[in-house]
């Protein structure tokens, strides 16, 4: 099945009575004007909050490091053991002394990424790897992990001793990018998308300036980012269902020449509590998100996700009219020259980016992509 059959089948699956003509800009290559450089050491952070360090997600998956990438001494997440960034070790995944913590994204990124090299640029792969490190805090807001806070001192402390630990083994060094994955304290503390935006803009603005200070590289750090899905269970501190968060964060992934790249929307993975991934999850989430780095450190591709550009609801009357006591229920698609996919449904239960429109419960459990209902979760009774 291709992946605009899937997508048809999962909008299909959701719609209700009505006439939607929608049009989706696949995530589409746009030659960048330079590629951006990969070292032999590239120091990959995880930040955020607790997605990003794995919370609830154990037991772990990633047990065995088999393409060569790296973590401080101190494990992958250095700030629980006692900061050693004192030396490299294979990159495995542990259970924080607490255990609250487990698998983080930041494995599935960097193994992702190098299975790639190795099958598709093999000529890179045998001096390309990732020291990374996850530096998030769990159920905070953008500005407390903004600079001049505690957290984001990890980063410098990172950097430096990565630097060193690099020159002393011969090798060049680097951070290209980093993995966000934040967003759901701000929802739930009624932030709104225009704040967001300045904060992400700030942070990441920030972090490409210290990261050349102290690396010396002249490539632009990127934000590999996702569109939070979970927000509907903070409802109880933020009454509405409108998303403004991941509406700005695909807001951000959409700007020209942003350095936010959206990697994917999370409403179909599964969860542990409604909030947290599970490990296998959290892992798949990273292997997204290294499959879009990818795409983009390797090949130079300008991603956007897959979004809405437009639509026109068909008028009432005939349209909306059921045929012989059935729906009338169908899906088209086609493909343009430009990697539109073009969508004619009928039998719709869902409107892009706020929710599913028959309302009531089913508005309540659907996640929001970057314009696909649920098809998981997601479903209407007539009635």
């Amino acid at each position: 099945m291709t992946m605009i059959q899937r997508i048809v089948m999962k909008v299909s699956t959701c719609f209700r009575t009505g006439v939607l003509f929608c049009l989706l800009m696949a995530g589409s290559p746009y030659g960048l004007a330079e590629k951006p450089v990969l070292t032999d050491w590239n120091y990959l952070l995880s930040y955020g909050q607790s997605l990003s360090v794995g919370w609830t997600a154990k037991p772990v998956v990633t047990t065995e490091q088999k393409n060569g990438n790296l973590m401080f001494k101190g494990g992958v997440r250095p700030f629980e053991t006692g900061n050693d960034r004192s030396a490299v070790i294979p990159l495995v995944e542990g259970v924080s002394p607490d255990g609250a913590r487990g698998e983080t994204p930041v494995s599935g990124a960097a193994g992702n990424l190098v299975r790639l090299l190795k099958k598709r640029a093999s000529g890179k792969a045998s001096n390309v790897r990732f020291l990374c490190s996850a530096d998030g805090v769990g159920g905070v807001s953008i500005g407390v992990l903004s600079k001049g806070k505690a957290p984001y001192q990890r980063i410098l402390d990172d950097l430096t001793a990565g630097r060193e630990l690099a020159s002393k083994a011969g090798k060049s060094f680097s951070m290209p990018c980093f993995l966000w994955t934040q967003g759901e304290t701000d929802q739930q503390d009624r932030k709104t998308g225009e704040w967001y935006k300045e904060k992400m803009r700030a942070l990441i603005q920030d972090i490409d300036a210290d990261a050349k200070a102290v690396t010396g590289q002249k490539n632009d750090v990127l934000c590999f980012g996702y569109q939070v899905s979970s927000h509907l269970n903070y409802f109880a501190q933020n009454p509405t269902d409108y998303p403004a968060i991941a509406v700005a964060q695909l807001d951000l992934a959409l700007e020209k020449d942003s350095r936010y790249i959206m990697t994917t929307p999370m409403y179909h993975f599964t969860y542990s509590d409604g909030v947290h991934l599970t490990a296998p999850m959290s892992r798949l989430y990273g292997e997204y998100a290294g499959y879009v780095m990818y795409k983009v450190l390797v090949e130079g591709v300008h991603w956007k996700p897959i979004h809405p550009v437009a639509h026109a609801v068909g008028r009432k009357g005939k349209d909306w009219m059921k045929r012989n006591g059935e729906p009338a229920a169908s899906v088209t698609q086609e493909k343009n020259e430009k990697d539109t996919i073009i969508l004619v449904v009928k039998y719709f239960a869902a409107y892009f980016l706020h929710g599913c429109a028959s309302g009531g419960e089913c508005s309540r459990r659907c996640g929001y992509g970057v314009g696909i209902c649920s098809w998981r979760e997601c479903s209407y009774k007539e009635g």
